[in-house]
C-alpha cells in the first residue's frame, strides 16, 4: 500500500512484563509489579507529551 502524504504521527513500543502473579505461571520470564508498570507509563506518557518536536535518531539501541 502506497503513502500518499506524510503523516504527523510517531509511534513506538513498550514492553511491558509480566506482573509476579502471571510470572509465577512462566519461569525464568520478567516481572514487575503493577504500581511500577503504570508509574513507568504515566512518566512516559508526561515525558512524550512535553518533549520538543526533534527526535534522537536511534539504531539497534545505540544512539547515533
Amino acid at each position: 500500500m502506497e503513502q500518499k502524504q506524510p503523516r504527523d504521527t510517531q509511534g513506538g513500543f513498550i514492553h511491558i512484563p509480566y506482573l509476579p502473579e502471571q510470572a509465577a505461571q512462566h519461569p525464568n520470564q520478567p516481572s514487575m509489579a503493577l504500581d511500577t508498570i503504570v508509574n513507568g507509563l504515566v512518566v512516559t506518557i508526561e515525558t512524550t507529551i512535553a518533549a520538543t518536536s526533534a527526535d534522537i535518531v536511534e539504531a539497534g539501541g545505540e544512539i547515533s
